[in-house]
Order: structure tokens, then sequence, then C-alpha cells
């Protein structure tokens, strides 16, 4: 429980610097460096895409006895990268500044990548598999407190400081933030590794794949993964470029989002706990196919009612969904050779997740010419990529039904046990 306490405060700390460096300041960032559409596509793709190194990595890493010094040691270079980043407007061309950006961006997340699946199987280890909802949703909780605040000053900072000095300070103070949750990780028990049968590198990585159950889990999870990233990295461009949010409000909306996951997490974890995460990856997954939607009704006109509530729907079921993916991930997976499955799941998925991006922006630059009225709305580039990211959720959604989960319930069961409050 010390231990336990002890990620807690870790990730807490550790918040600050994802929300600024991962979050819409990040966004900005990349456009005061002067990065179109097309940029910010692979600007969130490219991390993504590098980490999917995860799926290779266990099969060298799982050969060490202990894990947290291969997961702490890779976190620390990942977060220093972003020194160089913030320095971006005074050593760097105009011209080049996005590609640099890109690049940094990418060694940063695969450095990351690489002591990532190390410290999933560590923790995973050290939380009781009948605590695991209660613990997924504390943490999620933890994160999003954190990163509400977070969001809210740092927009508030960005709106009150010129651009050229207010950004590379707020990233500097992130990665001062990250290392001091980089060194409390130190602190945290790891239990004794279960070993399993020693094998080769080939025969290591086949594992995942040839699980029948955790590779339809993967699919699942890869494909819902590029259909969201489609749409995901342009919010923050629809909010700032067409309905023209200062970072402050768009801070606010961040907050209100923030509220509604944390309002949730405890029902969802406790759900997930209780009557299994499939069902609840059901319903929160099929809430999170109209994200989309909900923002394609969002226009400069009603953005002032209509960009909380599309907040406050994205949040409530979202969190549903990260909580419930982590627990089957960690559920499914067997306790020998843990790391490889953990990391092949967040190395495939990843991969995937980084073609999102990609699809979009060149979507993004082939709808560049889109101009029609549909329901009363406006629909432009951005607007035409939040449809088919809704389109795409719709369609990947039976791919779920693959998935076995030991005792689970059906969703139908835990929609009427919701309103008695059972």
């Amino acid at each position: 429980m010390r231990g336990i306490r002890l990620v807690f405060v870790s990730n807490a700390i550790v918040a600050v610097f994802s929300n600024i460096t991962a979050g819409t300041v990040a966004t900005g960032y990349a456009l005061f460096l002067g990065a179109t559409n097309y940029h910010i596509g692979l600007l969130s793709s490219v991390p993504t895409f590098v980490q999917a190194m995860q799926a290779v990595a266990p099969v060298f890493t799982e050969r060490y006895k202990h894990r947290k010094p291969v997961h702490c040691a890779f976190n620390l270079i990942s977060y220093l990268v972003w020194i160089p980043i913030a320095l971006i407007p005074f050593y760097v061309p105009a011209l080049l500044r996005p590609w640099a950006m890109i690049a940094l961006v990418g060694a940063s997340g695969m450095v990351g990548g690489y002591g990532t699946p190390a410290g999933a199987s560590w923790i995973t280890d050290l939380i009781p598999p009948d605590m695991l909802g209660w613990f997924y949703a504390r943490v999620n909780t933890i994160l999003t407190v954190v990163g509400m605040v977070t969001a809210l000053v740092a927009g508030r900072y960005i709106d009150l400081t010129p651009h050229r000095f207010g950004f590379p300070s707020v990233f500097l103070f992130a990665v001062a933030t990250a290392g001091i949750a980089n060194m409390l990780l130190r602190f945290v028990p790891e239990p004794d590794k279960k070993e399993g049968e020693v094998r080769g590198i080939a025969e290591t990585f086949a594992l995942p794949f040839r699980d029948r159950n955790f590779r339809n889990l993967m699919i699942f999870f890869a494909v819902r993964s590029m259909a969201v990233m489609v749409a995901a990295p342009f919010f923050s461009v629809y909010w700032i470029k067409h309905l023209k949010l200062s970072y402050s409000y768009i801070a606010l909306i961040s907050a209100i989002m923030s509220l509604s996951m944390i309002a949730s997490y405890q029902l969802w974890g406790y759900l997930s706990d209780k009557y299994g995460n499939k069902p609840v990856t059901k319903i929160c997954w099929t809430g999170m196919c109209f994200i989309p939607i909900t923002w394609f009704f969002v226009t400069r006109e009603n953005y002032l009612y209509g960009a909380p509530l599309a907040a406050l729907w994205g949040g409530f079921f979202s969190s549903g969904v990260g909580i419930s993916q982590l627990n089957l991930r960690a559920k499914i997976a067997p306790e020998e050779n843990r790391s490889v499955y953990l990391g092949c799941f967040n190395g495939v998925v990843s991969a995937t997740a980084a073609l999102g991006p990609i699809l979009g922006g060149s979507l993004a630059t082939l709808l560049k010419d889109v101009d029609f009225m549909l329901l009363g709305v406006h629909v432009e580039t951005l607007k035409s990529l939040f449809l088919i990211s809704a389109s795409l959720r719709l369609a990947c959604s039976p791919l779920l039904w693959l998935v076995e989960e030991e005792k689970e319930m059906p969703a139908q069961f835990l929609l009427r046990q919701m309103p008695a409050r059972n």
C-alpha cells in the first residue's frame, strides 16, 4: 500500500508534464512554430508510431531481473528530450521549426516507449487483481484533476505571456516536474517477477499473437485507436482556428471534460470490478462513437453552451473506455511474460493509432475545398473529418464481440442495474 500511495503521488506530479506536452499547449506551440494541418497530423502520429517499438522492447527487457531501473531510466531520458524542444525558437531556422519539433517529439516517444512495458508489468504485479478497477479509477481521477488544474493555469499563462518566451518556459517547468515524479518512482517496491519458460527471441515475440483472445483484444483496440485518431488531433486546431477560442477558454472546456471524467471514474471502476470490463467497454465505446458528432454541431454561434455539452459527453464515456482497456489488458495477459504481452499490446495499438493522424492529415489536404451545408451546419474540412471518424468508430464496434472475459455480464444486464442503483 505504501508503494501504491507513491504511485499515486508520482502520477499526480507527472500529469503536469503530460498535460503540457501532449495537450492543447503543445498544439498551440506547433502552430506558433508555423505548423500546418499536415504538420499537426504528423506531430500526433510520429510519437505514437515510434512507441510501436514497445512490441519489441520486452523481448529484450524481459531478460532483466528487475524492471524498475529499466522503466525509470528510459522515462527520464524521454523527459529530458523536451528541453531542446522548448528551445527550438532560439536555434532552429523558421522554416525547419515544425520539422524539428516533430523529430524531437518522436525521439522522446521512442525512448520512453522502450521502458513503458517494463513499468506496466511492474505496476500490474504490485496491484492485487481484485483491486485493479479501483486502482485505475483512482489513478485516472488523480491524472484528470491535476490535468484540469494544469490546463487552466498553463492556458492562462500562455495567454498573458509573449509566446516566444511563454511556450519555452512552460515546457521547461514540465520537464522539472517529470524529473521529480521519476525520482519518487524509485522508492516504489518491485515484487519478484514470475519467470516464464526460457524461449528464443522470435518465440517470445510471437506469444501474444498466438493467444487468440489476447490477439482479438489487440485488434479491437488497435482499430479503435486508429478511428479515434483520424480526428482527435484536429479538435484543438478546430478550437483555435475556427472557433477562435482563447487558450483560457480552451482550458475551461478541458476542465469541464475533466470534471465529467472525475465524476464517472469511480462509477465505471466499480462496475468493471463487479460486472466485468467488457460490458463497460461496450456501453462507453458506443458513447465515444458519437463524440465527433457532438463537436460537429458546435459552431461559433453556439459554442458558449455547445462546447461544454460536448465536453461533458466526451468525458463521461472516455473515462469508462480508458479504465476498461487497462483492466482487460492486465486481466487477459498471463503472469508469465506479462511485459511481453503488455508491450506487444501497446506497440500494436500505438502503430495503428499513428496511422490515424496521417490518414486524417491526408484527408484534410484532399478535402480542403469541401464547402456545403448539412442539417443546418456549414461543413468544411475539419467537420468532414469529424463525420469520417464517427463512421469509422461505429464500423469497428463488432470487433469487440470477439473478445472473451471470464465471468462477464451482458451489457444489457449492466444497464438495468445502473438506474436501479445496484
